[in-house]
């Protein structure tokens, strides 16, 4: 066992529980995993994508998603996929898959050592992802976070990009560095947050003061920014 590993170990006992309450007392983090072993642990070698690590145990490689994100859209996947990239490569991580039949490679939620970071929600708190309407465990913690990053402009949303989803569309209004992103539908009249269950079919992102001034008014499902 190498000295990482052991170090996980003897970290293992503070683990318990993540301290992850949202400030606002909005949310509150999962458990975490008690003790890091050779059992459990995987090195992330690479990023594939954004949202797609290339994992290594035992010499052998695989394909894992980060369960509950969604792909970022084209202008926002070079910056997304570096974040991952710089918190995770190198690093050795525990695991915990869950069942998605939707993607050829396995899902999982991903924990950093030996701090225990939740690596799915660190990406959404930090404003370079966002999360999947899928129903799943920690649904709602990630919206809690999505909302919150959103909020603090954090990380993408500092410069009004699209952090996920389909590209604006070319006779949009431009989106100011500051503004509020909310998202429409192509014939709808309402507007959405990110992750609202009725943008399955059509995406653009648009300013909350361009969705005003076309008269479009919130959606009732998901409560966006008003």
């Amino acid at each position: 066992m190498n000295a990482r590993l052991v170090a996980w170990i003897g970290a293992g006992a503070l683990l318990i529980l993540s301290a992850a309450a949202i400030g606002d007392g909005t949310a509150v983090g999962p458990a975490i995993p008690a003790v890091f072993d050779a059992k459990s642990a995987y090195e992330v070698v690479r990023t594939d994508d954004p949202v797609t690590l290339v994992v290594s145990r035992n010499g052998k490689q695989g394909r894992v998603r980060l369960a509950g994100l969604v792909d970022p859209s084209p202008q926002a996947a070079a910056s997304c996929q570096q974040f991952t990239a710089n918190l995770l490569v190198g690093e050795m991580v525990h695991l915990e898959f869950i069942e998605d039949k939707d993607t050829p490679e396995r899902s999982a939620y991903c924990f950093r050592g030996p701090d225990g970071l939740f690596a799915n929600v660190e990406i959404i708190r930090a404003g370079y992802g966002a999360p999947s309407s899928d129903k799943h465990t920690h649904l709602t913690l990630f919206r809690s976070y999505a909302e919150r990053s959103q909020r603090l402009k954090k990380g993408l949303f500092a410069d009004a990009v699209p952090a996920v989803g389909m590209a604006a569309e070319a006779d949009d209004a431009p989106i100011a560095p500051g503004e509020t992103v909310v998202y429409s539908t192509r014939t709808g009249q309402r507007y959405h947050k990110v992750d609202c269950e009725h943008l399955k079919k059509s995406k653009k992102a648009i300013s909350l003061k361009e969705a005003k001034k076309r008269g479009l008014t919130p959606c009732n499902s998901c409560d966006p920014p008003k």
